[in-house]
């Protein structure tokens, strides 16, 4: 039976981080680990039982860098993300183990609908929010975990890099449920990180159809 980390990211500490905690502990298939990178973990009320518990703190460097840190203290063979701006309905974790174990050779699911138009000109693994992923750990891994470059699109940009080497599978059962936004980047951060994601996929675009040509 794999282990599984449920991971919080949040920056304040605000109640979505309490909301997102209580629908993590209220699984029906219980994770075995939390991990939760905060900017300021004395703000925070954590469980006195339960899974164990890794708190990060002074990750205020921004999400790409949150995830980072995330992903490098997790000790789970599966990984699930629950951002402060998220809640988990109690199946969560259990319909996303089910879809991985019904495909083999998967390393990612996710049980949330896609963003919006914003990133359409991407792979469609850019549009997979993080809170509703349960992904392989070690897969993420395997293609060099989140890209600081990458800033707020960190998550899509290794979703992508991880559909190319094995195809998402996408529950039809949505069991992640999102409140109002709470960006952690500014706008024009926001943008430019975006352009940069444009110019990097495109070029690897370009670089894989003159390989194609010459074989």
């Amino acid at each position: 039976m794999p282990r599984i980390s449920a991971i919080l990211c949040t920056r304040d500490g605000s109640a979505g981080f309490q909301r997102a905690l209580a629908s993590v502990l209220a699984q029906q298939h219980p994770v075995d680990e939390i991990v939760v990178v905060a900017c300021d973990a004395a703000q925070l009320v954590l469980p006195d039982t339960g899974p164990a518990c890794i708190v990060l703190n002074g990750a205020c460097a921004g999400v790409a860098e949150a995830r980072r840190a995330g992903l490098q203290a997790a000790t789970g063979d599966l990984l699930a993300w629950c951002d402060d701006d998220a809640e988990w309905l109690p199946q969560h974790i259990g319909v996303l183990c089910d879809a991985l174990a019904a495909h083999p050779g998967a390393t990612l699911a996710c049980a949330q609908s896609a963003q919006g138009p914003l990133l359409d000109d991407l792979p469609p693994a850019f549009r997979l929010r993080a809170s509703g992923v349960l992904h392989v750990a070690a897969a993420a891994r395997a293609v060099g975990g989140f890209d600081r470059a990458a800033g707020p699109f960190a998550a899509g940009d290794l979703w992508a890099r991880m559909a190319e080497r094995a195809e998402p599978v996408i529950s039809p059962q949505d069991t992640t449920v999102h409140t109002a936004p709470q960006p952690a980047d500014g706008a024009g951060e926001q943008a430019a990180a975006l352009e940069r994601l444009r110019a990097c996929w495109a070029d690897a675009q370009a670089r894989a159809g003159e390989s194609r040509r010459r074989l």
